[in-house]
């Protein structure tokens, strides 16, 4: 242990004194990149079996930096308000929009794999499993869009 203090040097010249020094005085906001990852991060927590359902995805982004900076800074992540409504209808759409776009690239199913008018219980459609092209992506820290590029090729 250090005792707790800290000392930081900063060797600039005068001219630029004034620029560093507001740098260290004020505190700066850290805002979230999740928003621009948000597809690969779904698949690889879907593909590890952390996310299993719809909800648990959006229960994932509540514990996220992106979901509290959503509710400090509204505008910086397209949102029109920063109502509990306006937050929960855009994490929504975003779970919506995530799921989309990997069953269109193949690498999560959506629902229990049984035919839609069999399913009894209306949650099995919530279900995520991951299926190879997820399982592969995630493994190797791939961008979902380039095993969509791959199965492409394929076919």
């Amino acid at each position: 242990g250090g005792g707790g203090r800290a000392a930081a040097y900063l060797f600039t010249s005068s001219s630029r004194k004034a620029y560093y020094s507001r740098f260290v005085a004020d505190a700066i906001p850290v805002e979230s990149s999740l928003d621009a990852v948000i597809h690969d991060v779904m698949n690889g927590e879907i593909a590890a079996g952390v996310v299993e359902n719809k909800q648990d995805a959006v229960d994932y982004i509540t514990w996220s930096l992106y979901y509290r900076r959503l509710r400090q800074n509204p505008n910086l992540y397209g949102l029109i308000g920063a109502t509990p409504r306006h937050i929960s209808d855009h994490l929504s759409e975003m779970v919506e929009n995530v799921c989309s776009d990997l069953v269109a690239s193949q690498c999560i199913q959506e629902g229990s794999g049984e035919d839609e008018e069999a399913m009894e219980d209306e949650e099995a459609e919530l279900d995520l499993t991951p299926l190879n092209y997820g399982m592969v992506a995630s493994y190797y820290y791939l961008s979902y869009t380039t095993l969509e590029i791959y199965a492409a090729s394929l076919t």
